[in-house]
């Protein structure tokens, strides 16, 4: 567990290099934020400063910022219970792997759950049901690039589990986003978490932070398997086209997503693109199994 003097240090660092990456020349090479992720965005900006603890970092991602959508109490029960049992039927033999995951020490109390002794949640088994997904649909990834990492909860899934890990995990998401990313993973795994928006010519840590608009940085870095849970869904059509165009060119031979796709125009809810994920008629697309969530939730692997 950190001290208050470690939390100090972590938290300063990442506000730095946030200051870092929004006031980068390079922020013009990124699309402009439509109206909600500019909400989010002057939100973060705001609460950011008032935050002092890793926990407090943590508690703003999970509960207030809309990263995650945490049920508490007796609904939590209920669908960790629904979750637990599609990882059952989808990895009948994975149980005593899926049960080595565990909840970080920093998360907030009240959206965990006890079981067998272990502090767990929903949301931590669909992380596993995403990574678990991913690799057996994919060969070994030495590099695993996550677009829309959040607060870095999946790049913790992946890196310590005892299933299959890579040897470096990337981050790409928006400067503000990255400021919860690199407060967690560094509080988790120390000066093994980069951020480029600090260290421009150095992605030589086992995670690499890089915030959307310096996404040049990264083209000299080798990706094996690109990933998408949950975001792509919600982010305009330049923003899907600006990350269409780094895929095609980032060297990955894999493509994860978990989103909702081809949804009715006219219902479209939290969906803000025409459709997504679109990469170019370079890939091919598998659908697995059957689409969820009224049918527009899939998992699918380019």
């Amino acid at each position: 567990m950190q001290t208050a003097l470690d939390d100090h240090a972590i938290i300063a660092r990442a506000r730095k290099n946030l200051q870092r990456a929004i006031t980068s020349a390079e922020t013009g090479s990124a699309p402009q934020s439509d109206s909600r992720w500019l909400a989010y965005s002057q939100w973060a900006s705001q609460e950011i400063p008032l935050l002092s603890t890793v926990k407090e970092v943590v508690a703003f991602a999970q509960l207030r910022f809309g990263f995650e959508s945490r049920p508490t109490g007796s609904r939590h029960r209920k669908y960790f219970k629904q979750i637990r049992n599609k990882l059952r039927q989808e990895f009948p033999d994975a149980d005593d792997r899926i049960n080595a995951f565990t909840e970080s020490p920093f998360s907030a109390q009240k959206v965990c759950l006890t079981a067998d002794g272990r502090s767990v949640s929903s949301q931590l088994l669909n992380l596993v049901r995403f990574h678990l997904t991913a690799i057996a649909y994919t060969p070994p990834a030495n590099t695993v690039c996550e677009i829309g990492g959040g607060y870095g909860a999946p790049a913790r899934v992946w890196m310590t589990s005892p299933v299959r890990r890579p040897k470096k995990y990337i981050i790409i998401d928006l400067p503000e986003s990255l400021f919860f990313a690199e407060v967690f993973l560094r509080a988790h795994f120390g000066d093994r978490v980069i951020n480029l928006a600090e260290t421009p010519h150095d992605d030589s840590g086992q995670f690499v932070l890089c915030a959307a608009p310096l996404i040049g940085r990264l083209s000299k870095t080798s990706v094996d398997l690109v990933i998408n849970t949950w975001s792509m869904q919600e982010m305009s059509d330049p923003w899907i086209d600006f990350y269409m165009n780094w895929l095609e060119n980032s060297g990955a031979r894999f493509f994860y997503s978990f989103n909702a796709m081809c949804r009715p125009i006219d219902r479209l809810g939290e969906v803000a693109n025409s459709y997504s994920p679109r990469p170019s008629i370079n890939w091919v697309a598998r659908m697995i199994g059957r689409p969820e969530e009224g049918g527009s939730q899939g998992h699918a692997v380019f």
